[in-house]
């Protein structure tokens, strides 16, 4: 070969792979659909609610608007268009609103809205095409469990009433008692993970889509007809809604209909009513005009899908002034305070689902989300055989002896080590009537029908056996949190049962101190995240600097007065009561003391806990104490203003009563029932 050939050779060789480069990166686009999208690198509009826009060149010119809305996540909601006031069915059902303007009447009206698109078709559309008409959907519509028009046997996205979301083939008599909303389109153009052929026409395009666990909606919609956008297949449209992560969607009404806007908050416009996409409304075809002289147009829709979110509550009012001491009286005269005691109800609350083999101790918590649903985390004790608790298990040998750590249940009311400990989960519209619902999320005794969503598995499998159980358990939903798979926070003390078979209370095991040292050193605080609060999936990650004290009693509440979070800790023994505080929930001041409760105070020898919260414009807490040789524990009340020193409220009495004394058992002398189910107050 020459020199000259070889060169020849190298620069046909560099043109070739110049010339594949061009196409693999054309083709980039449609490549990356076979994969699912990586939602951390989309843009999050609003909590739960992330964006992208990708712009592909083949097959042809496309911008396409992807969203992914969590559908499962507390105080996200759907809204759509109501029905009109001289409704007739099949005639005039609603009133055309372009997207944007659905979006503003929804805020007008106290919802807030943060995301809208278009969805049902509708006829007639007579120009001009953004002007408020009457108008018939083609297609079931379902408006706050109010019917707007009838199905026609094609695909709709409904919401139940129970909250859950499925896509479904509606006819016109289809039972719609469970359905609280629905928008239909035309057909699926993905059917379980594949996109369905709908022919070759080029549109703007608006596709509907759930993923496989149902916990996310997935929206797209595809400029069309216009300079940099040429409009998409509805077998286009399924493969970017399946690459946005749905595994079934809807082709919905599309193009000049394709709209898709939101609030943006951050927006220095007077107007924050913004478009995502670049709709062609007016149905014109501008695809060979120059992109600087293209102009949006919106059409007025005859229905279209809103998001909503919820305004979290919390119990901080600035403008509530309880007077529960003389911190806001400036003089008094002729008055007497009374304090009256929380009535407990009859029945408690929440009670174990197997007495004899389970005890619902402690360490609950409450959220109440932003669409008003109580949610309560709360934890089981595993008794074991003789029903005596964890320490009598490990003194039976139940989980081994020396080297020995298999498993040798006596029955099947021994478990294995980690299940020592459940974390469970209850939901209650009024904070008294509770239900247990079956999360299908852990396999217990052979069987997910369960309301369990935590055990030690997970952990022990992270740490390879050094953590297995917890307690001091507190679920937190952080809204500053912008991973929206990151949203909800537990912290818990965490450690190995196995902690303490060398101490007597266990049956002094002879376990390897080697061993010992590594249950001990990994024996601390963790924290973990989830997406909705059931699905705890997620690594622990240590709390160096959270000065707990040590062990169970560790609580966590939000300061939502003072931005921040604020943790009940045992650094002061069972003297006093200390807090710590956090910006973040990872790093922890030092531990204050409340040295003002004391056990005098709570009446007992040692102050067992205090639950600190907002209430209006001030801080309350329930110092609790102890008295375990008499079966006794007591609840006062305590307050705190602006970020001072927590004082003792009343100190001539409890202000919960305590339950019913120390009953005799066939198993066991003494056992206090207020201290195995969970009670309510009426104060």
């Amino acid at each position: 070969m020459t020199r000259r050939q070889g060169a020849h050779m190298m620069y046909t060789t560099l043109r070739v792979w110049s010339a594949l480069a061009v196409v693999l990166a054309a083709w980039a686009p449609l490549i990356a659909q076979e994969s699912v999208y990586d939602w951390r690198q989309g843009r999050e509009l609003h909590p739960g609610i992330r964006f992208v826009r990708i712009e592909s060149t083949q097959p042809r010119k496309m911008v396409v608007h992807g969203v992914r809305v969590g559908s499962g996540m507390p105080g996200i909601g759907l809204r759509t268009t109501p029905r009109r006031a001289e409704w007739a069915e099949g005639k005039t059902e609603t009133d055309r609103q372009t997207t944007r303007d659905f979006l503003r009447r929804s805020r007008s009206e106290g919802r807030n809205m943060v995301l809208a698109v278009n969805a049902d078709a509708f006829s007639p559309w007579p120009a001009p095409y953004n002007q408020s008409t009457p108008t018939d959907l083609l297609g079931l519509a379902v408006s706050d469990g109010t019917l707007v028009s009838r199905g026609t046997g094609s695909p709709s996205l409904l919401e139940l009433k129970t909250g859950a979301l499925r896509i479904a083939a509606t006819a016109r008599d289809s039972d719609l008692s469970d359905a609280r909303l629905a928008v239909s389109g035309f057909a699926l153009c993905l059917d379980n993970g594949k996109p369905i052929d709908g022919g070759t026409d080029l549109h703007p395009r608006t596709g509907l889509g759930l993923s496989d666990d149902l916990r996310y909606l997935v929206l797209v919609a595809i400029d069309g007809r216009q300079p940099d956008s040429h409009g998409a297949t509805t077998q286009e449209l399924g493969t970017w809604l399946k690459h946005f992560g749905a595994h079934r969607g809807i082709n919905m009404d599309g193009g000049g209909s394709t709209s898709l806007g939101w609030w943006n908050v951050n927006s220095q416009k007077a107007d924050k009513c913004q478009l995502l996409n670049r709709p062609v409304g007016n149905g014109s075809n501008t695809e060979n005009l120059p992109s600087v002289l293209f102009t949006p147009t919106e059409r007025a829709n005859g229905n279209n899908l809103g998001v909503v979110i919820d305004t979290p509550r919390t119990t901080h009012d600035p403008n509530l002034f309880l007077f529960i001491d003389d911190h806001w009286i400036e003089k008094r005269q002729g008055m007497t305070r009374v304090y009256n005691q929380a009535l407990p109800l009859d029945l408690p609350v929440i009670a174990p689902d197997d007495p004899r083999t389970e005890i619902d101790c402690a360490w609950g918590n409450v959220i109440r989300e932003a669409d008003g649903k109580f949610r309560l985390w709360y934890c089981t004790m595993t008794m074991g055989h003789n029903g005596a608790g964890p320490h009598e298990i490990a003194a039976a040998g139940v989980w081994g002896r020396g080297d020995d750590f298999t498993f040798h249940p006596r029955s099947d009311a021994d478990r294995p080590d980690v299940e020592s400990m459940l974390g469970k989960y209850a939901e209650s519209e009024d904070g008294i009537t509770w239900r247990k619902p079956k999360v299908g999320l852990i396999d217990y005794r052979g069987n997910k029908d369960n309301n369990i969503v935590l055990t030690g598995q997970r952990a022990s499998e992270q740490t390879q056996g050094a953590l297995t159980n917890f307690d001091g358990y507190t679920v937190l939903r952080d809204d500053r949190e912008a991973n929206p798979d990151r949203r909800y926070k537990m912290v818990a003390h965490w450690e190995s049962v196995h902690f303490w078979d060398n101490h007597a209370v266990s049956g002094s095991l002879g376990r390897p101190q080697k061993l010992m040292d590594r249950y001990a050193a990994a024996r601390g605080e963790y924290i973990t995240c989830s997406p909705d609060g059931l699905r705890w999936e997620q690594p622990l990650e240590r709390l160096e600097t959270l000065p707990s004290g040590g062990g169970d009693r560790l609580l966590v509440v939000p300061d939502h007065r003072n931005q921040r979070f604020m943790a009940y800790v045992r650094s002061g023994g069972w003297s006093y009561p200390a807090f710590s505080y956090s910006d973040d929930l990872r790093h922890w001041s030092p531990a204050e003391p409340a040295r003002r409760i004391t056990p005098e105070l709570v009446a007992a020898p040692a102050v067992e806990c205090m639950i600190p919260f907002n209430y209006g414009n001030q801080d309350l807490g329930f110092p609790c104490g102890m008295d375990k040789p008499k079966g006794q524990f007591t609840v006062m009340l305590a307050s705190r203003h602006d970020r001072g020193e927590w004082s003792p409220v009343d100190q001539t009495g409890g202000f919960i009563p305590r339950g019913r004394p120390a009953v005799t058992t066939p198993r066991e002398p003494f056992r206090c029932t207020t201290n195995h189910s969970w009670s309510a107050m009426r104060c």
